[in-house]
């Protein structure tokens, strides 16, 4: 739910190929619509999902470390290898 101009500056410091999802009109939206939105506190839970090129969800991650790719970039090998 951080502003895109937040989310620009953060994927371009850690070099990230991808776009981050700006949640905020109307807030929350998306992370509702993907189970990860927190009512009570009015917040999206930290999530990472991989969508392949036909909008199907490949891997989730809820709650994991933000700096911990590890587990997004296995899910990404194991996805390639198995397209082959």
């Amino acid at each position: 739910m951080d502003p895109p101009k937040t989310n620009l500056a953060w994927s371009r410091d850690l070099g990230l190929p991808f776009r981050l999802l700006s949640d905020l009109g109307p807030k929350g939206k998306v992370g509702r619509l993907y189970g990860v939105y927190d009512e009570a506190w009015g917040l999206e839970r930290r999530a990472t999902f991989i969508i392949d090129r036909d909008r199907i969800i490949r891997f989730v991650e809820v709650d994991g470390l933000a700096l911990d790719i590890q587990p997004v970039l296995t899910a990404l090998d194991r996805l390639a290898k198995a397209a082959r």
